[in-house]
């Protein structure tokens, strides 16, 4: 019988270290794990060659896929499961709800968010696994660079694992252990063509931290709160306390109601069996308000408060105005009816509240309106400014100029097109007002009289005195005269033709 050696000591090296973590305590395994890996391969090793009869370099081969199966059984104790699809070599797994198992099917995701993830300092126990990661939306690529005993070199590939995370974002990681304190940088590749450097340490924790807390956290509403940016409270083995932002293997810890069966037992009674499920994620998103949350650092349970800020104001994206009458300052005004199209990222429309005012006006309680459209007079000129609000009490702003009330008539100035003798000529007005004007051009003693026209200039065909009036939109008229006398249309007269007689018998005629 052929024996394929992979398959058989990866299942025996997990079977062995299966039955010596149930006989020995949790946290003893834990501190030990590699060891027992290494014995129970050994042990395996001699009873496997017997049957295969396999080759050293065979061997040599198939003992690298044992101590990595060993290392992934390991990791698995730790919460760090391997992912499909990943290399063989030791990996930056993060938990297992990275990507919802619902979703790993599907090879194409648009990013949840598209936010930066800069590269940050890390506190870690020793001897743990370690994950640097960064992210930019518009890079191209990711080179990573340790820095020892002074100098800089580039990463091995095999510690460089692109992942995409829990947003469904192409993230870079760096994996690393914690055997001492090191200096790790990325160097990001933009579309622009430019790049961007990263620097972030490694250091090692003092003691192991037998105490946590975490003070209340307060973020964007809306953006997602990186649980490595959450700032905890460390208590040490010997006693010692130390705030700490960026440690390690510090996760959002949530969880979820599944389902609930009910039974009958056996006494008539009814049992319920409530199945939950507890997921780790690196991110969480910070809803408006207090939030109480829970994050998870090895078997300790951090409960923290996540506040989450509305810090954006409405956009008001379309302001309508009525059409009104300007006032001569003598008549009323007339409302004019303001509709506003706005919209916020949290608020929803309909919480949102409106104000129509004068530039320079502080709205009051009284002037808010929770209708989008809403009458307001105009009593003066000038800016006013649309106000939204939403319900954090963030204002969105709008301005517009408006001419309500107009007591000054235009100003006129007349010319005409044709200073020369013409068989017809053009008045052209040149007048200047805040709002639009019309025109009437008159003449008494030819009988015309255009009424109230939109065209600034008039082409006369007779001469005489023509009268310009230029009313504005509030009523106020200025009337400006003008002489026209070089309009000829007669052709000339032919009164008659005389001839002289010339020496030479050549005649010479004059004409009159």
């Amino acid at each position: 019988m052929k024996i394929k050696i992979s398959d058989l000591m990866w299942y025996l090296t997990g079977v062995c270290i299966g039955y010596v973590s149930g006989f020995l305590s949790e946290k003893y395994f834990r501190r030990h794990r590699y060891l027992y890996a290494s014995v129970s391969m050994c042990l395996l090793l001699t009873g496997i060659l017997s049957l295969s009869g396999c080759t050293g370099k065979n061997m040599e081969n198939e003992g690298e896929d044992i101590v990595q199966a060993a290392q992934i059984r390991s990791e698995s104790e730790n919460n760090i499961p391997a992912e499909e699809g990943e290399k063989k070599d030791l990996s930056a797994r993060l938990p297992e709800q990275t990507i919802p198992e619902q979703d790993k099917a599907d090879d194409v995701k648009e990013p949840v968010c598209d936010f930066i993830t800069k590269l940050s300092d890390i506190y870690a126990e020793k001897d743990t696994l370690v994950v640097f990661r960064c992210y930019y939306p518009d890079a191209t690529g990711y080179a990573w660079e340790i820095c020892e005993e002074g100098r800089w070199k580039s990463a091995e590939e095999k510690d460089i694992i692109p992942k995409v995370d829990e947003l469904y974002r192409k993230v870079s990681t760096y994996m690393t252990s914690a055997d001492k304190e090191k200096q790790v940088r990325c160097r990001i590749s933009l579309v622009s063509g430019t790049t961007v450097l990263e620097e972030a340490g490694l250091y090692i924790l003092p003691q192991k931290i037998i105490g946590i807390l975490a003070e209340p956290y307060t973020a964007k509403a809306g953006e997602y709160v990186d649980s490595l940016m959450v700032p905890v409270n460390v208590t040490f083995s010997d006693g010692r306390k130390e705030t700490i932002t960026g440690l390690n293997g510090l996760y959002f810890w949530n969880t979820k109601e599944e389902s609930i069966e009910q039974s009958s037992t056996e006494t008539g009674g009814i049992e319920e069996t409530v199945t939950t499920v507890s997921m780790a994620s690196e991110y969480n998103c910070a809803a408006v308000g207090e939030n109480e949350n829970r994050m998870r650092y090895q078997e300790q349970e951090v409960p923290v408060m996540i506040v989450g800020e509305d810090q954006t104001a409405p956009e008001i994206q379309d302001l309508e105005l009525s059409e009104f009458q300007v006032s001569d300052g003598n008549s009323a005004l007339a409302p004019v009816t303001v509709t506003f199209r706005a919209e916020d990222d949290i608020s929803l429309c309909s919480a949102l509240e409106y104000a129509f005012l004068p530039a320079g006006t502080e709205p009051q309680e009284t002037d808010w309106s929770n209708e989008a459209s809403f009458d307001v007079e105009i009593k003066q000129n000038g800016t006013w400014v649309a106000y939204c609000r939403d319900e954090s009490g963030n204002i969105g702003t709008r301005e517009r100029e408006l001419t309500a009330i107009d007591s000054m008539a235009p100003v006129v100035k007349l010319q005409l097109a044709n200073e020369s003798w013409c068989q017809e000529n053009k008045i052209i007005v040149e007048a200047e007002d805040e709002s639009k004007v019309q025109y009437c051009y008159s003449c008494i003693s030819l009988g015309i009289d255009s009424g109230w026209v939109h065209g600034k200039t008039y082409t006369v065909k007779e001469n005489g005195t023509w009268k310009v009036q230029v009313k504005d939109e509030a009523g106020n008229v200025t009337e400006e005269e003008i002489s026209i006398s070089n309009i000829d249309t007669e052709p000339p007269v032919i009164r008659g033709i005389r001839i002289k007689e010339k020496s030479g018998g050549e005649a010479e005629s004059d004409e009159r």
